[in-house]
């Protein structure tokens, strides 16, 4: 059976709300798809991203379209903070590059060297009202995960899957390392998966890593289950509860549901009809269910904008 196979039995044939969230989003050409990128062009997620590099993340909006968000964010303790530009995009940060560790492995000084200092604002992941209910977390954020992790409990407590980059030496400064962020993860609920890639580098002057037998590992992704004992097919069918559970929620969480499932853009006609079909219950308990969503979508504007008259799309 196929991924798409499994995600079809569990979910059915319309369009599924796993709700992704991806913190350093950006897409480098020549490297691998984001991890979720399959479920996406099946129509079976929706994407919240921060990247904070204006192009890129508009870059990002443009791709993915209207069921899919991303924001040029910087992600921490919600403080003022300094962004460390580096002389190659995806290595800035906001932890200062390490020069004397970086220069004893082999090219990797030569990627991550200090270009400019940026003063920044940062914001907590649990302040943000883009950010409802999440199954699956990305984050690849050059030593700044641990921070996110701590101003993201609520949303990290209810997620299901962690996809993070760590690191097990210091390449900037002072900067958090795997064990740190593994002790903050199990405090959360979370158990070590397993490894999904790594990068290094070999020890300077040594230059053919392929055999030498030296440790070398400078960082990994590492893929975590937030419960050890459960079945995968048990993970995914609890997803499929979960988005059904969000039928039954807030109303706010429940327009964002639909139109998410409506490809992000729909009449106020169809997301009534939606919404009848699927949350019967919640509309027994409000006859005034059609004025609700018509002030949910209004007062929101951050959530949901209207491009025309009669119709709705997420923001």
């Amino acid at each position: 059976m196929t991924a798409n196979e499994l995600v079809q039995m569990l979910f059915g044939p319309q369009p599924c709300g796993i709700n992704v969230l991806d913190v350093g989003a950006i897409e480098i050409e020549g490297e691998r798809p984001a991890p979720y990128i399959a479920l996406v062009e099946a129509g079976h997620a929706r994407v919240v991203g921060f990247e904070p590099d204006a192009t890129g993340c508009a870059n990002l909006n443009r791709k993915y379209g209207k069921s899919h968000q991303f924001l040029p964010y910087f992600l921490g303790d919600g403080k003022a903070a300094v962004f460390y530009e580096t002389n190659w995009p995806p290595t800035g940060s906001l932890f200062k590059p390490n020069r004397p560790m970086l220069e004893k492995f082999q090219n990797l000084h030569e990627l991550v060297t200090l270009v400019a200092e940026h003063p920044i604002a940062t914001r907590r992941l649990d302040d943000l009202p883009q950010v409802g209910d999440i199954d699956f977390v990305k984050i690849d954020a050059q030593g700044a995960a641990l921070a996110v992790f701590q101003n993201g409990e609520r949303v990290m407590r209810n997620a299901l899957l962690v996809q993070t980059e760590v690191e097990f030496v210091q390449l900037y400064e002072n900067q958090p390392l795997f064990a740190d962020v593994d002790v903050l993860l199990r405090s959360y609920g979370y158990q070590f998966h397993t490894f999904d890639g790594f990068g290094g580098r070999c020890f300077k002057p040594l230059q053919n890593p392929e055999n030498i037998n030296l440790p070398r590992i400078a960082h990994e992704y590492l893929v975590l289950f937030r419960k050890w004992a459960t079945p995968v097919l048990v993970l995914l069918s609890n997803i499929a509860r979960d988005q059904q559970a969000r039928l039954s929620g807030t109303w706010n969480n429940i327009v964002r549901c639909v139109l998410a499932t409506l490809g992000g853009k729909a009449s106020l006609t169809s997301i009534y009809y939606q919404i009848a079909a699927g949350a019967p219950d919640k509309l027994a308990a409000n006859p005034h269910w059609k004025d609700k969503i018509r002030q949910v979508l209004n007062q929101h504007p951050q959530l949901f904008c209207s491009e025309q008259r009669g119709e709705w799309a997420l923001a």
